[in-house]
């Protein structure tokens, strides 16, 4: 299985929402609901709702009802897909942000 891995980088803004930076061009914006989930919105036009299902475990629920799920490796790694797609924060701010 061949690994793709993804780097990013999180601003925190003005109005204590989030810019998600990726490797790729990739732009994402997030903001931080109730109960801990979090809604994003992308460059490439989508949106959706990530939560963390304890364990380690994301779900991301895309607008279009898709759904991915994560698991947090460690060290600021996440991997998606069964493993075929590994993000990797490179980041300074503070824990807590999925």
């Amino acid at each position: 299985m061949q690994i793709t891995t993804i780097t990013y980088q999180d601003e925190l803004q003005p109005d204590g929402s989030v810019r998600r930076s990726y490797s790729d061009g990739t732009f994402e914006w997030r903001r931080r609901l109730p109960g801990g989930r979090v809604e994003w919105q992308d460059s490439n036009g989508y949106s959706g709702i990530d939560e963390s299902l304890g364990e380690s475990f994301i779900k991301r629920t895309f607008s279009s009802g898709q759904v991915r799920y994560g698991r947090e490796q460690g060290y600021g790694r996440t991997a998606w897909s069964g493993g075929s797609l590994v993000t990797v924060n490179q980041s300074s701010l503070e824990e807590g942000w999925v």
